[in-house]
Formats: C-alpha cells, structure tokens, sequence
C-alpha cells in the first residue's frame, strides 16, 4: 500500500526523526506497516519488552502508569520510539481509547535502514543527544 504524504509528515514531527529529508521520511514510513487496535485493546504494556514504535494515524490513545492515567494521545502523536533504538521494557501502558490507526515499525525493520543511511543514524543520535541534554537540564521532583 502506498502511503500519503500526511503519514509522512506526521512522521516529520516525531523529534526523533525532525529534521530528515522527506525521502529519508518516506523510506521510514514504508519500513513500517499500519496496525488498528479496538476499543480497549492495550497496544504496549508497563514493563514488557517490545521493540516497536507506534504513530498515531486516527483514534485515541491512554497511556497509564501503576494504573494511573498520566495523558491521553491523539493522531500525530506517537510513542515507543526509544524502544526501536534500545528495545529495553516499556515504562508505561498505552490503551485505546476507541478504534485506533498507528503506523507501526519494529526494531528489526528500523535498524537496517540506520545501517544503510548514515544521514538518518547521524540525526537520529543527535535528536536522542538533545533529549537527554534536555532531561539532564530539567528540574526533577
């Protein structure tokens, strides 16, 4: 399926990949593959592992932690996306919250194309550098 060219800017505005080509963008999007979940339906659990990075395309999203609701995402937002690069366990749960379309792409599926274009891996580290600069300088409770 050929994907439009909103999915990939949606997919431009993920900060982790802000800043990348639109064909570099477009590769991104046609590694990954469109998953819908129904109402209810959790797509990542609070301490599994799962290497996967989910968009949203349509519907709504929970993401909880110890069963505390923490925020709710819509269309355009995104999560997991650290989990691609480290695959370590997830840190929260994100439930639908009605029918939901994400683009959704493994780390296996990702990797290869850091590997093949250094351009992506260089922004890619530097985008990650920045966040944690940016945590480090956060004032924390």
């Amino acid at each position: 399926m050929a994907r439009t060219d909103p999915t990939v800017e949606m997919l431009g505005n993920v900060d982790l990949f802000e800043g990348l080509p639109k064909k570099a963008l477009s590769q991104i999007v046609e590694a990954g593959k469109e998953l819908s979940f129904r109402e209810g339906v959790d797509v990542c659990k609070e301490g599994q592992t799962d290497a996967r990075f989910y968009l949203i395309l349509d519907g709504a999203a929970s993401v909880t932690v110890a069963g505390r609701e923490l925020n709710k995402l819509g269309p355009g937002d995104y999560f997991g996306e650290i989990s691609i690069i480290d695959g370590q366990p997830r840190s929260a749960t994100v439930t639908a919250l009605g029918p939901l379309r994400t683009l959704s792409m493994t780390s296996w599926n990702f990797r290869p194309i850091l590997k093949e274009n250094s351009d992506i891996a260089f922004r890619v580290m530097r985008n990650l550098a920045r966040r944690v600069r940016e945590a480090q300088s956060s004032p924390t409770c």
